[in-house]
């Protein structure tokens, strides 16, 4: 099952203390949004290193297949 992201609104990122901590608790990206449309994504540095190593080894994998084409 995949989880939804969380949405806020960019005046939200006024309190850094309350963006930090829900950045730490969350295991999604945490998408900001400015008039209504999405404008920037944030995410703790944890999780930007998952997606880093997931990235890296699904590269990996790709390049070794077709390496063996």
């Amino acid at each position: 099952m995949q989880v939804l992201p969380k949405i806020l609104p960019v005046n939200e990122l006024k309190n850094t203390a309350n963006i930090s901590k829900i950045c730490k608790e969350s295991d999604t990206p945490i998408v900001i949004t400015k008039n209504g449309y999405s404008d920037m994504v944030i995410m703790s540095v944890e999780l930007f290193e998952q997606i880093m190593a997931q990235i890296k080894t699904s590269n990996l994998i790709n390049q070794t297949i077709d390496e063996n084409k």
